[in-house]
């Protein structure tokens, strides 16, 4: 076995076979041993001899084994070498020297020859297996004595035949079934009690379902194969499999076992276990020390989750699994979140590995059934004694369930692991979510050590809102997720784990280990992840939490849209910036909302080119109270309004009284403008929503239609100190730019048609902007932009001051909702999530880092 980083060929360079019996004088190329830093004996094989092996200038850390096959006065023979490794074959087998077994003579009377099994593993993420070969040798001739002729002539010899191992994809599907004589491609189901046996004191290979049985054995050697272990053994349920292990412990030793593990583990432990005379010991496993101070000597299992349920916390498998070994410890791992599709603890060091195979490996939420894979196979036989004494044993057509289900185990844990990282990334950015747990996401704690153990980090996930009341809302509104238990179902899935999966803990413990109350955990299916994420935003937006603190985010808002020139303008106006924090001190009156509304509207069309009195936009809130009163009648507030480069162009702006504007409300409009023929576009205010059907009869209006909600107005976006300048180019500046820069128009940057500035100046199709930003970190920074639709814009961004990099990756997710992700390099790697709103015209920032504000506005365009 090779551990190590090295490249396997200075390591077979370097590796000098000597004689067994007698020492020999190497002649030829045979390398002279100046340092023996390694010396390890090969196992005693059947048809085989212990050889020692010398290593010179090699690493300490490398470990092999050699075994000596003896073949005496045959001229055919057979070699396997199977060898992890990248290297090509001719150079290993270059450095394979053969040598005669009994005397210094000639290869010609019979010689010896070794037969490597090597694996590689390279300490770098996610590279576990390299390469493999197997090799057919026919040796016809007599072969010359030297050294240098003998390897090159047994090279010659050799068909190289390059092995791959399958993906666990390929390998569920390619499954041979020994046990069925007639090849069916289904696994059958044998779905009895009892087997007849061949006579009254013979038993056939099986006799009892309870000890054995055709489906469930096709099934755990499926199993067994998928974690690489020697056994594996099915349970009715995770928590027999979990129990099974537990009686491994005697009376009077110890368990070391997490202290954030699925309640059921935890009931096992603290109500169960004790009363058969065990200790034990709970620790926080993220925490080495501690760990290593709990195991003693009477420590006979180490028990783990990683990552753990539901809080997500990683541990260093390897490295607590030595501090075990170390004990004479048995390490137990829950893989139950991962799956063997994503994790192996065996290749980590572990000596159990368990799997709730009603979760990922099932996935269907239609049996229950726990796995335990071993790679001892004594170790193995005395579960399967439990598994059998305790008829824990699952039954033959949940094996068959399992079967069938497992098929699709990659293809479903490849699309949940893919949608949770999106919902991650999107709870991470949303301003009322306060911490999510997700390996996936770079700024876990446990991001490294995860995927150090791991191919990926999952689908279940949880994170925080600070209120009980808001979790409990999210549970309960969203329509995607069930409200169950368990996980790794192709459902969605969501649920308040103090109320449900821990209920059994005590709340004082729970509250000690940090599993709190509004702790929400979801089990991320194979839904369309834009629907879950839409329906996660639409639970945390109308949640109680959030309705009791959009006043504050919103007053913050207004302070950030104070104007640069503080409380005042000079012309005795109110100031835009004091008018919205005393909108939102004062509470949603509705004088407010349509004074704001109606006034960055007139705002907005001014800036469109419409001829608007400019006693209509200096119009204070009182003067407009004055005039329509503390409930405005939404008729009064219409107006309409020509475009001063073309007067044919005439818009009109109605506001909607409605909360939700029907198809009915828009055939009383339409019937109303019918006669309008001079009309040219029209703007819809609505109070909260519209209808699918409403929208339908919009689209048959003859002109323009552009439909805002009453809260996108509330704030004008052009006047935050943050904007760049943004120019309009006309159709002659945009010709010029594109035979300037040689480029077509698609090869422009675009801007989203839900962008908010978009709306605002109502771009058309194939419009251009210029951007133009000027702050004291980037200095002068022009950009051009096209109206248009795109998904995914990429940005490599070199200020012209100050020695970093930054680089800016800008998602759409779901209504127009944009999440950018910002890496910024200089010293130190910083990762940096942002959520912008176009509906709400709001920038909140995952982290506050006021020089990233300015470089944020270059790009937000």
């Amino acid at each position: 076995m090779i551990s190590s980083s090295i490249s396997l060929r200075p390591f077979l360079h370097s590796l000098v076979l000597h004689h067994h019996h007698q020492d020999v004088d190497y002649t030829g190329d045979l390398l002279p041993i100046t340092k023996a830093s390694s010396i390890i004996e090969g196992e005693k094989v059947k048809g085989a001899k212990r050889r020692h092996c010398w290593l010179s200038n090699a690493a300490d850390n490398i470990n092999f084994s050699i075994i000596q096959l003896r073949i005496k006065r045959f001229k055919r023979f057979q070699l396997s070498i199977m060898i992890s490794s990248s290297i090509s074959l001719r150079p290993f087998l270059h450095s394979l020297v053969l040598h005669h077994h009994h005397q210094r003579t000639t290869a010609s009377n019979s010689w010896a020859c070794l037969a490597f099994e090597n694996s590689a593993n390279f300490g770098t993420q996610r590279v576990i297996f390299a390469k493999g070969f197997r090799l057919n040798c026919l040796v016809d001739k007599v072969m010359d004595g030297t050294t240098s002729s003998l390897v090159n002539d047994a090279v010659d010899c050799f068909a190289e035949e390059e092995i791959l191992e399958p993906n666990i994809s390929t390998l569920v599907m390619n499954f041979e079934n020994k046990s069925d004589p007639f090849g069916a491609v289904s696994n059958p189901l044998y779905q009895t009690a009892t087997f007849k046996q061949p006579n009254a004191i013979e038993n056939g290979p099986y006799d009892y379902t309870r000890s054995g049985n055709p489906t469930r054995d096709a099934l755990e050697s499926l199993l067994a194969k998928l974690d690489k272990a020697d056994r594996a053994l099915c349970f009715t349920s995770g928590m027999a499999a979990l129990s099974a292990v537990s009686h491994l412990v005697q009376a009077g030793e110890e368990i070391v076992a997490g202290d954030d593990l699925y309640g059921g583990t935890d009931r096992l432990l603290s109500r169960v276990t004790p009363k058969h005379g065990i200790v034990v010991k709970r620790v926080n496993t993220t925490d080495l020390n501690e760990v290593a101070s709990a195991i003693g000597p009477r420590t006979k299992l180490v028990w783990l989750e990683s990552p753990t349920n539901p809080r997500i916390q990683i541990t260093d498998i390897r490295k607590i699994s030595e501090m075990a070994h170390a004990h004479g410890a048995l390490v137990l791992v829950d893989n139950s979140i991962m799956s063997p599709v994503l994790s192996r603890p065996l290749e980590l060091g572990a000596d159990i590995v368990m799997h709730s195979a009603t979760k990922f490996i099932s996935g269907h939420s239609d049996i229950m059934a726990g796995v335990l894979a071993v790679k001892d196979e004594r170790l193995g036989k005395e579960l399967y004694f439990l598994q059998n004494a305790e008829g824990s044993g699952l039954a033959p057509f949940d094996c068959w369930l399992c079967m069938r289900g497992i098929k699709t185990m990659s293809l479903r844990v490849e699309k949940q692991q893919d949608n949770a990282q999106k919902i991650a990334e999107f709870l991470a950015s949303h301003p009322l979510v306060k911490k999510v747990n997700y390996a996936g996401l770079p700024d876990h704690p446990g991001h490294d050590l995860h995927y150090s153990q791991a191919k990926g980090a999952g689908s279940v996930l949880s994170f925080l809102t600070g209120s009980l009341a808001l979790s409990k809302h999210i549970v309960e509104t969203t329509k995607y997720f069930s409200i169950t238990v368990s996980f790794g179902s192709v459902k969605s899935l969501i649920s308040l784990p103090c109320f449900m999966s821990h209920a059994s803990i005590p709340s004082a413990v729970r509250v000690e280990r940090g599993l709190t109350e509004d702790l929400v955990r979801i089990s991320v299916g194979i839904e369309d992840v834009n629907d879950l994420i839409s329906d996660l935003d639409n639970a945390l937006r109308t949640g109680p939490v959030a309705e009791q603190s959009r006043v504050g985010r919103k007053k913050k808002m207004a302070e950030a849209m104070m104007v640069e020139n503080g409380n005042g303008n000079g012309n005795g106006k109110e100031d835009y910036g004091e008018c919205l924090i005393g909108y939102f001190e004062e509470g949603s009156h509705e004088s407010h909302r349509y004074y704001l509304s109606r006034r960055t509207t007139l705002e907005m069309l001014k800036d469109r080119g419409y001829s608007i009195p400019a006693s209509e936009i200096d119009l204070s809130l009182s003067q407009f109270r004055a005039i329509h009163g503390d409930s405005p009648d939404v008729d009064r507030l219409r107006f309409s309004a020509t475009h001063l480069s073309d007067p044919s162009k005439r818009i009109l702006v109605i506001f909607c009284g409605q909360h939700i504007v029907k198809v009915t409300s828009i055939r009383s409009i339409a019937a109303q403008i019918v006669n309008r023929e001079t009309l040219t576009g029209l703007i819809l205010i609505v109070q909260s929503t519209i209808t699918s059907q409403a929208l339908k009869a919009v689209n048959l209006f003859s002109f323009k239609v552009e439909i805002f909600q009453i809260t996108d107005l509330l704030i004008n976006i052009t006047k935050h100190v943050l904007k760049p300048k943004h120019e309009i180019l006309t159709d002659k500046q945009k010709k010029n730019l594109l035979k300037k820069y040689n480029l077509e128009e698609k090869q422009l940057p675009r801007i989203l048609q839900t962008d908010a500035i978009a709306r605002y100046y109502g771009l058309e199709k194939g419009q251009v902007v210029k951007i133009t930003y000027s702050g004291d970190i980037t200095q002068m920074h022009v950009a051009y932009r096209c109206f248009g639709n795109h998904k995914l814009h990429y940005v490599n961004f070199w200020p012209t001051k100050g020695m970093f990099h930054v680089e800016v990756k800008v998602k759409r997710y779901f209504h127009g909702h944009v999440i950018l992700h910002i890496k910024y390099y200089n010293q130190n790697s910083l990762y940096v999530n942002f959520l912008i709103s176009p509906s709400k015209h709001a920038l909140v920032l995952k982290h506050n880092y006021s020089w990233l504000l300015e470089l944020l506005c270059c790009v937000l365009s």
